[in-house]
């Protein structure tokens, strides 16, 4: 696949994990008295790990064919690797913890940031193995 169209493949998942994560939040976190700036950063915080789901299981699938092609030691330990972000991004999404109880609240922009380096991280990896 050329370069222009990974790029554009990994905005556009970029940018459906984002609008589904912002719906998400918007039908079932937001307006339960939490303050604006709370709900801003649960916004980001979805649309990201979003994304993050997204990019986990198109790269799942991704090295999982390179996998059965290569038979690679190393393809196998970034297939794992892809799961245990996977499981980063299910784990930490905030649908996930209103659902157990839980709410965002008092980290700031803290809850966000180990989100951006993980989409960048993915998105990198993606990259790379559309090539």
């Amino acid at each position: 696949m050329s370069k222009c169209k990974s790029t554009a493949l990994i905005c556009g998942i970029f940018a459906l994990g984002g609008i589904l994560g912002i719906a998400i939040s918007e039908l079932f976190l937001l307006g339960h008295g939490q303050n604006r700036e709370t709900e801003i950063y649960i916004l980001i915080k979805s649309a990201l790990t979003t994304s993050n789901i997204l990019l986990s299981l198109i790269l799942i699938f991704t090295y999982f064919r390179l996998y059965r092609q290569v038979g690679s030691g190393f393809t196998l330990a970034i297939l794992v690797a892809m799961f245990a972000m996977l499981a980063y991004s299910v784990t930490s999404h905030p649908m996930i913890h209103a659902i157990c109880g839980y709410c965002v609240a008092g980290l700031g922009p803290f809850i966000i940031i180990p989100d951006v380096f993980a989409t960048l991280a993915l998105g990198v990896l993606l990259y790379v193995g559309l090539e």
